[in-house]
């Protein structure tokens, strides 16, 4: 069977020098909170050319922290995509309300105009969701976040060493949160994340937050639970990013020897905007037939997957939040795009071969 992800892959090519960072942290006898993860977030910080950089335990709890680092309270909102699965429960973590927004048909992400849509008194910040590793224009967003006094929070964990310009996404708004989850362009061998923000305050605040409030060692300033980046997965990170800008190279060729492939009403965005480095987390395209093209890649030995399957106010977690009745609104765009996605293999080590292999197919069914 050819995977759709293949977190194996991703790491079998480094395996000795990670055996080795493995091994100096078990030498060390430093599990948490060690020189690995300080070491880490500088070198994190100098890649994405920011301030600060905080290792923590997942890009959920990344989402959390970041909430309740700017202060949100219980009765405020937080904008988020409603294509974006697994954003909404770090916004729920925080306390917050989300509140879903629809996103533009090309891109699937959102924009100042689908914003603009949801806004109430009681928004409080805007998560931008750089989804499938494609960068949101930014402009448009910060502007109207400056003018209404909101927060920024760029949600980057599809898009690590993705740009806009010369800069990396994660460093446009206030704060950008990242995950390390096993099938990320940057990955741990678990779960991490990482929040990384100019703003020293709240770069101070959350390293309170995710170590039980404390300023200095068993000395809280307000309560909290912990969330930290392991050693192990810091030594991980730091063998793995010397080798991103690479990996990042070869999955924007292999990115564009999809798009050469295929058809451009299947492919999103239809066309790529100049100046928009894609970070090609995954490879997504649209069919009206998608699932007899999922089951026919099946067929070939071929799996896929869906990000994802419903839209966040058809889950039932989400179907009444505070004030907001989910059940009986619509967001045209986010539910015709669930019916439409798929997911094809798309992982640097990809044979190209097997590349062709699914090409093909998926040019026969779509």
């Amino acid at each position: 069977m050819i995977p759709t992800l293949n977190p194996k892959e991703l790491f079998s090519k480094y395996r000795p020098e990670i055996v080795e960072a493995i091994e100096k942290v078990i030498d060390s006898g430093v599990y948490l909170m060690g020189e690995e993860l300080s070491g880490f977030e500088k070198e994190f910080a100098d890649f994405l050319e920011i301030q600060n950089v905080v290792g923590v335990g997942s890009g959920t709890d990344a989402l959390t922290l970041s909430l309740k680092a700017i202060g949100i309270r219980s009765d405020e909102d937080v904008i988020v995509p409603d294509n974006a699965y697994p954003t909404a429960f770090g916004v729920a973590g925080s306390g917050a309300h989300a509140r879903f927004c629809d996103v533009e048909k090309d891109t699937l992400t959102i924009s100042a105009k689908t914003i603009e849509s949801v806004l109430t008194t009681k928004t409080k910040a805007i998560v931008v969701v750089h989804l499938y590793g494609m960068p949101v224009l930014m402009d448009e967003i910060i502007n109207l976040a400056r003018r209404l006094n909101i927060y920024v929070i760029e949600d980057c964990a599809q898009a690590v060493g993705a740009k806009i310009g010369n800069k990396y996404v994660g460093t446009f708004g206030d704060i950008g949160c990242f995950s390390f989850y096993p099938t990320k362009n940057l990955s741990t061998m678990g779960d991490g994340g990482a929040v990384v923000t100019n703003d020293t305050k709240i770069a101070d605040r959350i390293r309170r937050l995710r170590m039980y409030g404390e300023d200095i060692r068993y000395h809280s300033l307000e309560s909290s639970t912990h969330s930290r980046l392991e050693e192990i997965q810091a030594a991980i990170l730091r063998v793995k990013l010397q080798y991103l800008r690479d990996e990042i190279k070869e999955r924007q060729a292999m990115g564009l020897r999809y798009r050469e492939a295929l058809k451009q009403e299947n492919l999103i965005p239809g066309l790529l905007t100049k100046g928009l480095t894609h970070g090609y987390h995954l490879f997504v395209v649209r069919s009206n037939n998608r699932d007899r093209l999922k089951e026919k890649l099946e067929a070939e030995g071929i799996m896929s997957l869906i990000h994802y399957p419903q839209p966040l106010h058809f889950q039932p977690a989400f179907q009444k939040i505070g004030h907001m009745t989910y059940s009986t609104r619509h967001f045209p765009v986010s539910e015709n795009a669930s019916k439409q996605i798929l997911s094809l293999p798309f992982y640097p080590g990809l044979p190209v071969e097997t590349q062709d292999k699914v090409l093909e197919t998926v040019r026969l069914w779509i």
